[in-house]
């Protein structure tokens, strides 16, 4: 059953739809062993061949090369070894070969020589992803195709962190939504005055607006950097509206000019800077 699907995975990418978006190759247990669904038809194929007629062509056409005859002789065993099949290869013929069984199978399993579980398939692709969308589009149109075979898991570096990406951009919008209510509710219960509330925010929503359109300007999407930072930008622009808000108030208590308002403001933004 695992050969069988991992022939089925081979088949899957070999789509159009993944060659275009630069899928060029998979190397598996399946490019190792054949296909049991077919294997035995392939056999039946092979010795209808004249094994003698083969071999007489093989020789003949040696002979009117400049080729040394003694040279090829291990081509010629290997085509007479070839054209009399005895049965198809399986997995335990694999195990008996580590090195190469290794390549796609669980350590374990080679060691111990048991059945394996389970199978690594290497899909090759024409470039490295630089950008997030089209990392995104290679992984859910590898994971569309195989969408209908059971057990067929897309994992690696890129797609653990396209996972981990995703899942922080679920829980991210609950979060920041939940701490914008915490941090607003609590400036209205202190500060009451709408002048007041809205001084607070000001620069929390000059921040966001920012972020926000830098990400957009830049087309490359959040990642888990800039994700990490929302909850950090979100509580220095409360942080920092406080501050312009008590200076505001000091200022107005203390009839002190524009000019010193400014100024306390323009060393606070250096601060930040």
């Amino acid at each position: 059953e695992l050969l069988r699907d991992c022939h089925a995975v081979n088949a899957a990418l070999r789509d159009s739809t993944l060659r275009a978006i630069g899928v060029g190759g998979v190397f598996s247990l399946a490019t190792l062993l054949p296909n049991p669904d077919t294997a035995d038809a392939r056999i039946k194929q092979i010795r209808a061949i004249d094994v003698s007629t083969v071999l007489a062509t093989f020789d003949s056409a040696v002979k009117k090369s400049p080729f040394v005859s003694a040279a090829l002789q291990p081509s010629r065993e290997f085509l007479t070894q070839f054209l009399q099949p005895a049965s198809p290869p399986g997995i335990y013929d694999l195990l008996g070969v580590p090195k190469l069984a290794t390549l796609v199978l669980p350590r374990d399993s080679v060691t111990l020589n048991q059945p394996p579980s389970e199978s690594l398939a290497v899909i090759f692709l024409d470039k490295p992803r630089r950008s997030t969308n089209e990392r995104d589009q290679t992984i859910q149109t590898i994971r569309h195709a195989l969408r209908s075979i059971p057990g067929a898991t897309l994992t690696g570096l890129e797609v653990i962190g396209h996972d981990t990406q995703a899942s922080i951009q679920r829980e991210l919008y609950l979060m920041a939504g939940v701490a914008v209510v915490a941090v607003l509710a609590l400036i209205v219960l202190f500060y009451r005055h709408p002048r007041d509330v809205l001084l607070v925010l000001m620069p929390l929503a000059f921040g966001v607006t920012c972020v926000l359109a830098y990400v957009h300007l830049l087309g490359d999407g959040l990642n888990p950097i800039s994700l990490i930072g929302i909850p950090l930008l979100i509580g220095a622009g409360e942080d920092y509206g406080l501050y312009v808000l008590s200076i505001a108030r000091e200022a107005r208590s203390s009839r002190h000019s524009v000019e010193t308002l400014r100024a306390r403001l323009a060393a606070s933004l250096h601060a930040l800077t």
